[in-house]
């Protein structure tokens, strides 16, 4: 399997992969427009995963699509589901749950642009607007 390497830190990622896993670094040019994911840190510089597979896999595994590193987000920890312009959010039996907005899911949830959800001590939120990055 190929990989990419980081500029800046030197780890080795997924060739899908727009951003490092380990430093959350720029790997390649992203493209604008559509669903997505932004993962907000505490320093403003927030990662961004655009969602355009039908069901994309979020947790620390290397295996998923989009890749949290956070000791309380389990290996696999929920899904998102793209499906007729809805945009869905499942918990995978994570061991700390998911939260939409505050309130702890537990069946597959319809979420909306602005959502915020939060994984062990993560946040992310969702964009659905036509935007640049």
């Amino acid at each position: 399997m190929s990989v990419i390497e980081c500029a800046y830190c030197g780890h080795e990622n997924r060739p899908d992969c727009n951003f490092c896993t380990q430093c959350g670094a720029k790997l390649k040019e992203e493209k604008t427009g559509g669903p997505r994911l932004k993962i907000l840190t505490k320093d403003e510089n927030s990662i961004v995963f655009k969602l355009e597979k039908p069901k994309s896999t979020i947790g620390r595994g290397i295996e998923n699509d989009i890749v949290v590193d956070d000791k309380q987000v389990s290996k696999i920890h929920a899904a998102i589901y793209l499906d007729n312009n809805s945009i869905q959010l499942e918990d995978l039996n994570s061991s700390n749950g998911v939260y939409v907005n505050g309130k702890k899911i537990s069946s597959r949830f319809k979420i909306f642009d602005g959502n915020l959800i939060r994984l062990g001590t993560t946040i992310l939120k969702l964009e659905t607007e036509d935007l640049s990055p």
